[in-house]
């Protein structure tokens, strides 16, 4: 299952508990479940974007009001997208970046942005 990173996740968050610790909220992959962000990488700021393929709107997304945005990519498919900071280090193993970052055909000016792959 190819994504964006930040791209298409599950509709509803997942809940975990870890020993001894609280239950922590995340975004996980539809396909395998595998732990995509947690609700503190979600960026809830809106953003500049580019008009022309991306139409932003609000919506809850792990208990946070969280601006997400319609977009539209190169080969003219939607979808919905949030941004998140990532650590490409602390990302699920099935889980592999496709490329070098990349400034072309962003839909922030400014940000680059990269395809992830889940393995499952």
């Amino acid at each position: 299952r190819d994504f964006e990173v930040s791209t298409p996740l599950t509709s509803d968050p997942l809940e975990i508990e870890q020993e001894g610790e609280d239950e922590e909220e995340l975004l996980a992959c539809a396909t395998c479940f595998s732990t995509i962000i947690y609700r503190d990488d979600i960026l809830q700021e809106k953003i500049s974007s580019c008009k022309e393929v991306v139409y932003p709107y609000e919506l809850t997304v792990c208990d946070r009001d969280s601006w997400c945005y319609l977009v539209t990519d190169q080969q003219n498919h939607r979808f919905d997208l949030i941004r998140a900071r990532s650590d490409p280090r602390q990302l699920h193993s099935s889980i592999r970046l496709v490329a070098s970052p990349r400034a072309d055909f962003t839909w922030f000016p400014g940000y680059a942005w990269r395809s992830a792959h889940c393995d499952e």
